[in-house]
């Protein structure tokens, strides 16, 4: 391990137990402007809802409601992908069978990847259709999350050989298809970095990767 390998891996170290100090974290993302945070809290609640009801309906469970008028999206209608509906009729919420898992009760990291991707296109899709319910108009490019579809790869742009679990880009469409998120990760065009852990109990590693990988965000 070279010195500045080193170096790198201590200052993660530091930066995560400061970063884990930090409580909600979440509410920064929420815009300044008072008619853009009603709006963006009213989509919130309306995507969060209709994948409570879409998945609850997949699992055949009876589903509860406090109102049968509240606003929905209807997420079957947005996707056919098909690791995104298995993820929906999975009782443990996060995954592949159990014969994925290692002797630990973890899961295998590179099986968690398409279920994460389905997952962040069916927000995607959501998002737009709720934009729309609300009543604003996404006839202008709507920006979403969307992944890159080339997982577990050394993205363009780096100035090390390491791999990253999933890459994170803004999308500028309401729309995600299959094609939107084709290439290989590039930093370059890259928002965020995520990194999969099959256990909780490897969070901080996590964060640690996260912080030496999201460095080269910021370095082109």
């Amino acid at each position: 391990m070279s010195v500045l390998t080193k170096e790198r891996e201590a200052e993660a170290a530091d930066a995560v137990a400061k970063a884990l100090e930090i409580e909600d974290l979440a509410n920064l993302a929420i815009p300044r402007n008072s008619q853009s945070a009603q709006t963006s809290s009213a989509v919130a609640s309306i995507v969060a809802y209709s994948f409570e009801r879409f998945i609850e309906k997949q699992r055949a469970v009876s589903f509860q409601s406090d109102s049968e008028s509240n606003a929905f999206v209807d997420i079957g209608s947005l996707t056919s992908d098909y690791d995104f509906l298995q993820l929906t009729n999975k009782d443990d919420a996060c995954l592949p069978s159990s014969s994925s898992r290692r002797k630990t009760n973890t899961l295998l990291e590179k099986d968690m990847y398409p279920y994460i991707q389905s997952f962040f296109d069916a927000v995607a899709s959501a998002v737009g259709a709720a934009y729309r319910l609300v009543g604003e108009d996404v006839t202008a490019p709507l920006q979403t999350l969307t992944p890159f579809k080339g997982a577990d790869r050394t993205p363009k742009g780096s100035d090390d050989t390491r791999r990253i679990d999933i890459g994170l880009k803004i999308n500028n469409s309401s729309i995600i298809s299959a094609s939107d998120n084709s290439k290989d990760p590039d930093y370059s065009d890259m928002l965020a970095v995520l990194e999969a852990k099959g256990s909780v109990n490897k969070q901080k590693d996590a964060y640690k990767q996260l912080f030496e990988y999201s460095r080269n965000l910021y370095v082109r």
